[in-house]
Protein backbone atom coordinates (compact mmCIF):
# COMPACT_ATOMS: atom_id res chain seq x y z
CA UNK A 1 0.00 0.00 0.00
CA UNK A 2 2.98 2.23 0.54
CA UNK A 3 4.76 1.63 -2.69
CA UNK A 4 0.73 2.98 -4.27
CA UNK A 5 0.58 5.79 -1.71
CA UNK A 6 4.13 7.65 -2.42
CA UNK A 7 2.35 7.81 -6.38
CA UNK A 8 -0.43 9.66 -5.14
CA UNK A 9 0.69 12.19 -2.39
CA UNK A 10 2.77 13.66 -5.08
CA UNK A 11 -0.27 15.14 -7.18
CA UNK A 12 -1.28 18.73 -6.41
CA UNK A 13 -5.23 18.68 -7.09
CA UNK A 14 -5.57 22.39 -7.63
CA UNK A 15 -9.06 24.44 -8.84
CA UNK A 16 -10.57 23.34 -12.17
CA UNK A 17 -7.95 24.26 -15.09
CA UNK A 18 -10.93 22.98 -17.65
CA UNK A 19 -13.90 24.93 -17.49
CA UNK A 20 -16.30 22.91 -16.23
CA UNK A 21 -18.49 23.67 -19.48
CA UNK A 22 -16.48 22.41 -21.78
CA UNK A 23 -16.20 19.24 -20.49
CA UNK A 24 -19.59 18.67 -20.25
CA UNK A 25 -20.54 19.33 -23.70
CA UNK A 26 -16.83 18.06 -25.04
CA UNK A 27 -16.47 14.94 -23.22
CA UNK A 28 -20.78 14.61 -23.31
CA UNK A 29 -20.35 14.59 -27.21
CA UNK A 30 -17.93 11.47 -27.27
CA UNK A 31 -19.61 9.95 -24.64
CA UNK A 32 -23.03 10.30 -26.60
CA UNK A 33 -21.47 8.54 -29.57
CA UNK A 34 -19.77 5.71 -27.30
CA UNK A 35 -23.53 4.74 -26.22
CA UNK A 36 -24.74 4.87 -29.60
CA UNK A 37 -21.94 2.42 -30.90
CA UNK A 38 -21.79 0.60 -28.46
CA UNK A 39 -26.09 -0.08 -28.11
CA UNK A 40 -25.68 -1.21 -31.97
CA UNK A 41 -22.42 -3.48 -30.91
CA UNK A 42 -24.40 -5.31 -28.04
CA UNK A 43 -27.34 -5.79 -30.06
CA UNK A 44 -25.44 -7.70 -32.51
CA UNK A 45 -24.10 -9.96 -30.05
CA UNK A 46 -21.56 -9.23 -27.05
CA UNK A 47 -19.74 -12.55 -27.92
CA UNK A 48 -19.51 -11.32 -31.79
CA UNK A 49 -18.48 -8.42 -31.02
CA UNK A 50 -16.23 -9.14 -27.93
CA UNK A 51 -12.77 -7.81 -28.78
CA UNK A 52 -14.07 -4.60 -30.40
CA UNK A 53 -16.45 -3.73 -27.08
CA UNK A 54 -13.20 -5.10 -25.03
CA UNK A 55 -11.15 -2.50 -26.65
CA UNK A 56 -13.28 0.16 -26.83
CA UNK A 57 -14.18 -0.05 -22.97
CA UNK A 58 -10.00 0.50 -23.05
CA UNK A 59 -10.43 3.85 -24.91
CA UNK A 60 -12.88 4.80 -23.16
CA UNK A 61 -10.97 4.79 -19.69
CA UNK A 62 -7.86 6.05 -20.92
CA UNK A 63 -9.66 8.84 -23.32
CA UNK A 64 -12.49 10.07 -22.00
CA UNK A 65 -13.12 8.37 -18.08
CA UNK A 66 -9.66 9.96 -17.00
CA UNK A 67 -9.50 13.39 -18.82
CA UNK A 68 -13.21 14.11 -17.25
CA UNK A 69 -11.81 13.06 -13.86
CA UNK A 70 -8.80 15.40 -14.01
CA UNK A 71 -10.76 18.44 -15.37
CA UNK A 72 -13.48 18.15 -12.37
CA UNK A 73 -10.48 17.78 -9.96
CA UNK A 74 -8.17 19.83 -11.18
CA UNK A 75 -5.25 17.95 -11.27
CA UNK A 76 -2.74 20.35 -12.48
CA UNK A 77 0.46 18.92 -12.06
CA UNK A 78 2.07 15.27 -12.52
CA UNK A 79 5.30 13.75 -11.20
CA UNK A 80 6.14 17.60 -10.33
CA UNK A 81 5.64 18.42 -13.71
CA UNK A 82 2.61 21.18 -14.85
CA UNK A 83 -0.07 19.82 -17.24
CA UNK A 84 -2.12 23.01 -16.95
CA UNK A 85 -0.96 23.64 -20.47
CA UNK A 86 -3.32 26.12 -22.55
CA UNK A 87 -6.77 26.33 -24.25
CA UNK A 88 -5.01 25.49 -27.65
CA UNK A 89 -3.67 22.31 -25.44
CA UNK A 90 -6.92 21.34 -23.99
CA UNK A 91 -8.49 21.54 -27.72
CA UNK A 92 -5.83 19.44 -29.20
CA UNK A 93 -5.81 16.69 -26.75
CA UNK A 94 -9.17 16.28 -27.09
CA UNK A 95 -9.44 16.72 -30.99
CA UNK A 96 -7.05 13.43 -30.77
CA UNK A 97 -9.44 11.41 -29.03
CA UNK A 98 -12.20 12.37 -30.69
CA UNK A 99 -10.69 11.54 -33.79
CA UNK A 100 -9.04 8.56 -32.92
CA UNK A 101 -11.75 6.80 -31.36
CA UNK A 102 -14.46 8.06 -34.59
CA UNK A 103 -11.67 6.63 -36.77
CA UNK A 104 -11.79 3.59 -34.96
CA UNK A 105 -15.58 3.06 -34.58
CA UNK A 106 -15.88 3.59 -38.49
CA UNK A 107 -12.92 1.19 -39.28
CA UNK A 108 -14.76 -1.39 -37.51
CA UNK A 109 -18.07 -0.49 -38.87
CA UNK A 110 -17.36 -1.03 -42.47
CA UNK A 111 -14.32 -3.71 -42.14
CA UNK A 112 -17.02 -6.08 -40.56
CA UNK A 113 -19.51 -5.32 -43.31
CA UNK A 114 -17.12 -5.79 -45.92
CA UNK A 115 -15.32 -8.96 -44.10
CA UNK A 116 -18.37 -10.52 -43.54
CA UNK A 117 -19.76 -10.17 -47.34
CA UNK A 118 -16.24 -11.69 -48.51
CA UNK A 119 -15.68 -15.42 -45.93
CA UNK A 120 -18.51 -17.39 -46.24
CA UNK A 121 -16.97 -21.12 -45.43
CA UNK A 122 -14.64 -22.76 -42.89
CA UNK A 123 -12.49 -25.71 -42.63
CA UNK A 124 -11.72 -27.72 -39.29
CA UNK A 125 -8.44 -28.58 -39.44
CA UNK A 126 -8.14 -32.30 -37.00
CA UNK A 127 -4.61 -32.19 -35.00
CA UNK A 128 -3.44 -34.76 -32.38
CA UNK A 129 -4.21 -33.30 -29.76
CA UNK A 130 -2.52 -35.42 -26.81
CA UNK A 131 0.71 -35.46 -28.48
CA UNK A 132 0.56 -31.81 -28.91
CA UNK A 133 -0.35 -31.25 -25.18
CA UNK A 134 2.66 -33.13 -24.55
CA UNK A 135 4.97 -30.67 -26.85
CA UNK A 136 3.86 -28.09 -25.16
CA UNK A 137 4.66 -29.25 -21.72
CA UNK A 138 8.01 -29.78 -22.84
CA UNK A 139 7.82 -25.97 -24.17
CA UNK A 140 7.23 -24.88 -20.74
CA UNK A 141 10.00 -26.92 -18.93
CA UNK A 142 12.39 -25.71 -21.71
CA UNK A 143 11.37 -21.78 -21.54
CA UNK A 144 11.83 -22.31 -17.28
CA UNK A 145 15.03 -23.52 -17.93
CA UNK A 146 15.96 -20.70 -19.89
CA UNK A 147 14.74 -18.37 -17.49
CA UNK A 148 16.54 -20.36 -14.48
CA UNK A 149 19.64 -20.47 -16.09
CA UNK A 150 18.73 -16.02 -16.81
CA UNK A 151 18.15 -15.26 -13.35
CA UNK A 152 21.05 -17.19 -12.20
CA UNK A 153 23.29 -15.27 -14.80
CA UNK A 154 21.65 -11.82 -13.99
CA UNK A 155 23.24 -12.48 -10.32
CA UNK A 156 20.41 -13.25 -8.29
CA UNK A 157 20.15 -16.77 -6.52
CA UNK A 158 17.35 -18.91 -7.25
CA UNK A 159 17.35 -19.60 -3.32
CA UNK A 160 17.98 -16.05 -2.17
CA UNK A 161 14.70 -15.05 -4.82
CA UNK A 162 12.71 -18.22 -2.51
CA UNK A 163 13.50 -16.97 0.43
CA UNK A 164 11.03 -14.85 2.07
CA UNK A 165 13.30 -13.51 4.80
CA UNK A 166 15.74 -12.06 1.89
CA UNK A 167 14.59 -8.67 1.28
CA UNK A 168 18.00 -7.63 -0.25
CA UNK A 169 16.97 -4.85 -3.06
CA UNK A 170 19.81 -7.07 -5.06
CA UNK A 171 17.50 -10.16 -5.50
CA UNK A 172 14.23 -8.50 -6.98
CA UNK A 173 13.54 -9.23 -10.31
CA UNK A 174 11.55 -6.44 -11.23
CA UNK A 175 14.43 -3.89 -11.49
CA UNK A 176 17.08 -6.88 -12.27
CA UNK A 177 20.13 -6.52 -14.61
CA UNK A 178 18.92 -9.18 -17.52
CA UNK A 179 22.18 -11.40 -18.61
CA UNK A 180 19.46 -12.02 -21.85
CA UNK A 181 16.58 -9.40 -22.95
CA UNK A 182 15.75 -12.15 -25.38
CA UNK A 183 14.78 -14.57 -23.00
CA UNK A 184 13.00 -12.38 -20.79
CA UNK A 185 11.09 -11.33 -23.83
CA UNK A 186 10.45 -15.03 -24.38
CA UNK A 187 9.36 -15.34 -20.77
CA UNK A 188 6.02 -13.86 -22.04
CA UNK A 189 5.25 -16.86 -24.03
CA UNK A 190 4.82 -18.94 -20.52
CA UNK A 191 1.25 -17.16 -20.91
CA UNK A 192 0.07 -18.56 -23.94
CA UNK A 193 1.59 -21.86 -22.90
CA UNK A 194 -0.56 -22.51 -19.97
CA UNK A 195 -3.69 -20.90 -22.01
CA UNK A 196 -2.81 -23.87 -24.73
CA UNK A 197 -1.70 -26.38 -22.38
CA UNK A 198 -5.14 -26.02 -21.09
CA UNK A 199 -7.03 -25.28 -24.73
CA UNK A 200 -5.72 -28.37 -26.37
CA UNK A 201 -7.44 -30.74 -23.37
CA UNK A 202 -9.89 -28.30 -22.76
CA UNK A 203 -9.73 -28.91 -19.31
CA UNK A 204 -7.19 -27.83 -16.12
CA UNK A 205 -5.81 -30.89 -15.13
CA UNK A 206 -3.07 -31.44 -12.16
CA UNK A 207 -0.24 -30.62 -14.80
CA UNK A 208 -2.32 -27.79 -15.74
CA UNK A 209 -2.29 -26.61 -12.40
CA UNK A 210 1.61 -27.24 -11.44
CA UNK A 211 3.02 -25.07 -14.32
CA UNK A 212 0.17 -21.96 -13.56
CA UNK A 213 1.48 -22.25 -9.22
CA UNK A 214 4.84 -21.98 -10.64
CA UNK A 215 4.25 -19.36 -13.23
CA UNK A 216 1.41 -17.14 -10.45
CA UNK A 217 5.13 -17.51 -7.58
CA UNK A 218 7.09 -16.16 -10.22
CA UNK A 219 4.68 -13.46 -11.42
CA UNK A 220 3.67 -12.27 -8.11
CA UNK A 221 7.68 -12.15 -7.18
CA UNK A 222 8.59 -10.46 -10.29
CA UNK A 223 6.13 -7.80 -9.81
CA UNK A 224 4.39 -8.89 -13.28
CA UNK A 225 1.12 -8.00 -13.19
CA UNK A 226 0.22 -7.20 -16.63
CA UNK A 227 1.31 -11.35 -17.40
CA UNK A 228 -1.45 -12.11 -14.69
CA UNK A 229 -3.93 -10.05 -15.99
CA UNK A 230 -3.41 -11.12 -19.86
CA UNK A 231 -3.90 -14.83 -18.47
CA UNK A 232 -7.18 -13.92 -16.64
CA UNK A 233 -8.36 -12.41 -20.31
CA UNK A 234 -7.25 -15.04 -22.56
CA UNK A 235 -10.00 -17.45 -20.38
CA UNK A 236 -12.56 -14.54 -19.98
CA UNK A 237 -12.61 -14.46 -23.84
CA UNK A 238 -12.19 -18.24 -24.54
CA UNK A 239 -15.38 -19.37 -21.87
CA UNK A 240 -17.86 -15.90 -23.57
CA UNK A 241 -17.00 -16.51 -26.80
CA UNK A 242 -17.53 -20.49 -26.46
CA UNK A 243 -20.89 -19.65 -24.95
CA UNK A 244 -20.16 -21.61 -21.72
CA UNK A 245 -20.91 -18.43 -19.47
CA UNK A 246 -24.37 -17.01 -18.39
CA UNK A 247 -24.48 -13.22 -17.62
CA UNK A 248 -24.58 -14.35 -14.15
CA UNK A 249 -21.07 -16.26 -14.49
CA UNK A 250 -19.49 -13.40 -16.59
CA UNK A 251 -20.90 -10.82 -13.85
CA UNK A 252 -19.27 -12.57 -11.18
CA UNK A 253 -15.57 -13.49 -13.10
CA UNK A 254 -15.43 -9.43 -13.61
CA UNK A 255 -16.10 -8.97 -10.03
CA UNK A 256 -13.34 -11.39 -9.25
CA UNK A 257 -11.04 -10.02 -11.51
CA UNK A 258 -11.81 -6.51 -10.50
CA UNK A 259 -11.28 -7.52 -6.48
CA UNK A 260 -7.94 -9.67 -8.16
CA UNK A 261 -6.15 -6.61 -10.01
CA UNK A 262 -7.02 -4.20 -7.29
CA UNK A 263 -5.72 -5.92 -4.73
CA UNK A 264 -2.51 -6.59 -6.62
CA UNK A 265 -2.53 -3.05 -7.69
CA UNK A 266 -2.12 -2.86 -3.88
CA UNK A 267 0.46 -4.88 -2.53
CA UNK A 268 2.59 -6.13 -5.89
CA UNK A 269 5.69 -4.09 -4.83
CA UNK A 270 5.37 -4.85 -1.25
CA UNK A 271 4.98 -8.60 -2.54
CA UNK A 272 7.71 -8.54 -5.37
CA UNK A 273 10.11 -7.08 -2.38
CA UNK A 274 8.93 -9.66 0.18
CA UNK A 275 7.86 -7.00 2.65
CA UNK A 276 4.70 -8.99 3.60
CA UNK A 277 4.25 -6.71 6.43
CA UNK A 278 2.99 -4.37 4.97
CA UNK A 279 0.43 -6.18 2.59
CA UNK A 280 -3.25 -4.79 2.83
CA UNK A 281 -6.31 -6.69 2.58
CA UNK A 282 -8.44 -3.58 2.86
CA UNK A 283 -9.95 -2.90 -0.56
CA UNK A 284 -11.07 0.44 -0.09
CA UNK A 285 -7.76 1.23 -0.16
CA UNK A 286 -8.09 1.46 -3.80
CA UNK A 287 -10.17 4.59 -4.19
CA UNK A 288 -10.43 6.40 -7.45
CA UNK A 289 -7.20 7.97 -6.89
CA UNK A 290 -5.01 4.89 -7.53
CA UNK A 291 -7.92 3.74 -9.80
CA UNK A 292 -6.59 6.98 -12.15
CA UNK A 293 -3.17 7.00 -11.40
CA UNK A 294 -3.15 3.43 -13.17
CA UNK A 295 -4.86 4.57 -16.57
CA UNK A 296 -2.63 7.99 -16.06
CA UNK A 297 -1.64 7.76 -19.72
CA UNK A 298 -3.58 10.88 -20.51
CA UNK A 299 -1.70 12.87 -18.18
CA UNK A 300 1.81 11.58 -19.54
CA UNK A 301 0.14 12.72 -23.02
CA UNK A 302 -0.36 15.97 -21.60
CA UNK A 303 3.20 16.38 -20.16
CA UNK A 304 4.83 14.91 -23.22
CA UNK A 305 3.24 17.68 -25.62
CA UNK A 306 4.12 20.50 -23.48
CA UNK A 307 7.66 19.22 -22.87
CA UNK A 308 8.33 18.76 -27.46
CA UNK A 309 6.40 22.83 -27.42
CA UNK A 310 8.62 23.89 -25.32
CA UNK A 311 11.76 22.95 -26.74
CA UNK A 312 10.68 23.23 -30.16
CA UNK A 313 11.73 19.05 -30.86
CA UNK A 314 10.31 17.51 -33.84
CA UNK A 315 8.43 14.36 -33.59
CA UNK A 316 10.06 11.35 -34.56
CA UNK A 317 8.45 9.95 -37.37
CA UNK A 318 9.33 6.43 -39.44
CA UNK A 319 12.84 7.47 -38.81
CA UNK A 320 12.73 7.18 -35.01
CA UNK A 321 11.18 3.36 -35.95
CA UNK A 322 14.38 2.60 -38.37
CA UNK A 323 16.86 3.86 -35.87
CA UNK A 324 15.76 1.89 -33.23
CA UNK A 325 15.70 -1.64 -35.64
CA UNK A 326 19.09 -0.25 -36.69
CA UNK A 327 20.15 -0.08 -32.97
CA UNK A 328 18.93 -3.30 -31.81
CA UNK A 329 21.10 -5.20 -34.43
CA UNK A 330 24.55 -3.44 -33.00
CA UNK A 331 26.25 -4.74 -29.80
CA UNK A 332 25.83 -2.57 -27.03
CA UNK A 333 29.52 -2.07 -26.72
CA UNK A 334 29.83 -0.51 -30.23
CA UNK A 335 27.91 2.53 -28.72
CA UNK A 336 29.90 5.35 -26.40
CA UNK A 337 28.16 4.89 -23.27
CA UNK A 338 28.28 0.94 -23.40
CA UNK A 339 24.03 1.07 -23.99
CA UNK A 340 22.24 1.08 -26.94
CA UNK A 341 20.65 4.98 -27.39
CA UNK A 342 16.73 5.11 -25.84
CA UNK A 343 14.24 4.90 -28.20
CA UNK A 344 12.88 8.07 -29.67
CA UNK A 345 9.38 7.58 -28.09
CA UNK A 346 10.68 6.47 -24.64
CA UNK A 347 13.00 9.66 -24.23
CA UNK A 348 9.79 12.03 -25.58
CA UNK A 349 7.60 10.64 -23.01
CA UNK A 350 9.88 10.86 -19.61
CA UNK A 351 12.72 13.67 -20.47
CA UNK A 352 10.17 15.73 -19.05
CA UNK A 353 10.30 14.36 -15.37
CA UNK A 354 12.33 16.69 -13.80
CA UNK A 355 15.64 16.20 -12.81
CA UNK A 356 16.18 14.78 -9.52
CA UNK A 357 12.91 13.41 -8.91
CA UNK A 358 13.34 10.48 -6.51
CA UNK A 359 12.52 7.41 -8.12
CA UNK A 360 11.56 6.38 -11.89
CA UNK A 361 8.22 6.99 -12.17
CA UNK A 362 8.04 4.82 -15.64
CA UNK A 363 4.97 7.40 -17.50
CA UNK A 364 4.02 5.75 -20.44
CA UNK A 365 1.52 6.87 -23.21
CA UNK A 366 -1.32 4.60 -24.69
CA UNK A 367 -1.43 3.38 -28.38
CA UNK A 368 -3.59 6.14 -29.99
CA UNK A 369 -1.49 9.02 -28.43
CA UNK A 370 1.71 7.18 -29.30
CA UNK A 371 0.89 6.97 -32.56
CA UNK A 372 0.15 11.10 -32.58
CA UNK A 373 3.10 12.28 -31.10
CA UNK A 374 5.25 10.30 -33.05
CA UNK A 375 3.52 10.20 -36.63
CA UNK A 376 0.66 13.41 -36.20
CA UNK A 377 -2.54 13.41 -37.03
CA UNK A 378 -1.99 11.22 -40.48
CA UNK A 379 0.03 8.34 -39.11
CA UNK A 380 -2.66 8.48 -36.08
CA UNK A 381 -5.61 8.00 -37.65
CA UNK A 382 -4.28 5.17 -40.18
CA UNK A 383 -3.19 3.34 -36.96
CA UNK A 384 -6.45 3.80 -35.92
CA UNK A 385 -7.84 2.16 -39.08
CA UNK A 386 -5.61 -0.65 -38.54
CA UNK A 387 -6.58 -1.02 -35.35
CA UNK A 388 -10.14 -1.27 -36.14
CA UNK A 389 -9.81 -3.56 -39.02
CA UNK A 390 -8.08 -5.88 -36.20
CA UNK A 391 -10.30 -6.02 -34.40
CA UNK A 392 -12.89 -7.33 -36.89
CA UNK A 393 -10.43 -10.17 -37.50
CA UNK A 394 -10.08 -10.93 -33.73
CA UNK A 395 -13.73 -11.22 -33.64
CA UNK A 396 -14.75 -13.15 -36.76
CA UNK A 397 -16.35 -16.58 -36.20
CA UNK A 398 -15.81 -18.51 -39.39
CA UNK A 399 -12.42 -18.65 -39.86
CA UNK A 400 -10.70 -22.27 -39.76
CA UNK A 401 -11.06 -23.71 -36.01
CA UNK A 402 -7.17 -23.47 -35.46
CA UNK A 403 -7.13 -20.03 -35.64
CA UNK A 404 -9.52 -19.80 -32.83
CA UNK A 405 -6.74 -19.77 -30.03
CA UNK A 406 -5.01 -17.23 -32.01
CA UNK A 407 -7.74 -14.59 -31.84
CA UNK A 408 -7.83 -15.57 -28.09
CA UNK A 409 -4.67 -14.57 -28.05
CA UNK A 410 -4.68 -11.64 -29.76
CA UNK A 411 -7.54 -10.39 -27.97
CA UNK A 412 -6.16 -10.54 -24.48
CA UNK A 413 -2.84 -8.60 -26.04
CA UNK A 414 -4.64 -5.53 -27.13
CA UNK A 415 -4.91 -4.76 -23.42
CA UNK A 416 -0.97 -4.04 -23.35
CA UNK A 417 -0.71 -2.37 -27.31
CA UNK A 418 -3.59 -0.29 -25.73
CA UNK A 419 -2.44 0.43 -22.64
CA UNK A 420 1.78 0.82 -23.25
CA UNK A 421 2.20 2.79 -25.94
CA UNK A 422 6.05 1.84 -27.61
CA UNK A 423 4.60 0.20 -30.49
CA UNK A 424 7.69 -1.59 -31.66
CA UNK A 425 8.27 -3.14 -28.15
CA UNK A 426 4.62 -4.25 -28.71
CA UNK A 427 5.23 -6.28 -31.39
CA UNK A 428 8.46 -7.61 -29.89
CA UNK A 429 6.05 -9.25 -27.22
CA UNK A 430 3.24 -10.44 -29.83
CA UNK A 431 6.09 -12.30 -31.95
CA UNK A 432 7.12 -13.49 -28.19
CA UNK A 433 3.99 -15.23 -27.66
CA UNK A 434 3.22 -16.36 -30.88
CA UNK A 435 6.15 -18.64 -30.52
CA UNK A 436 4.21 -21.63 -28.84
CA UNK A 437 1.87 -21.59 -31.93
CA UNK A 438 4.91 -21.81 -33.86
CA UNK A 439 6.00 -24.69 -32.44
CA UNK A 440 2.97 -26.43 -32.20
CA UNK A 441 2.55 -26.15 -36.22
CA UNK A 442 6.21 -27.09 -37.11
CA UNK A 443 6.02 -30.43 -34.60
CA UNK A 444 2.09 -31.32 -35.46
CA UNK A 445 3.47 -32.87 -39.33
CA UNK A 446 5.44 -34.95 -37.68
CA UNK A 447 3.58 -36.12 -34.46
CA UNK A 448 1.56 -39.67 -35.07
CA UNK A 449 -2.09 -38.86 -34.46
CA UNK A 450 -3.87 -40.08 -31.25
CA UNK A 451 -6.89 -41.14 -30.45
CA UNK A 452 -8.39 -37.84 -29.65
CA UNK A 453 -11.54 -36.78 -31.08
CA UNK A 454 -11.55 -32.80 -30.38
CA UNK A 455 -10.84 -30.99 -33.70
CA UNK A 456 -7.93 -28.24 -33.11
Amino acid sequence: MLFCREFISNQVLQPQFFPIEFTIWAYGALVLVYALVFFYAVRQGVRKNLAFLICSGLYFLYEVFVPVFDSVNGIETFFGFSILGTSDLQWEVFAVYLVGISVFFLAWFFGNKRLNKLVQTTEHLPLPNENLYRAILLYQVVIWSLVGFNISHSGVSLFSLLDLRNHSEKDIIFSINWYSHGIDLLSNSLSIALFLQFWLKRKADGLWWFFFTIWLIFCLLAGWRYRIILLFLFFAVYFIRQGKWSMKAIIAFSIAIMVSVSWLTLNRMAIAKRQFNVITFNLLEFDVEIFTMELSNSRTFKASLIHLKEQNLKRGGLASWITYGLNKCKAKNSFETGARPVPWIIGATKDWVPAGWLWNPNPAVNQMEEFYLTFGWFGMIIGMVLMGFWVVLLDFSRFPTWVFPLQIIGTGLCFQWISRGFFLYQIQITMACLIPFLVLFLVARYLPQSNATNPT
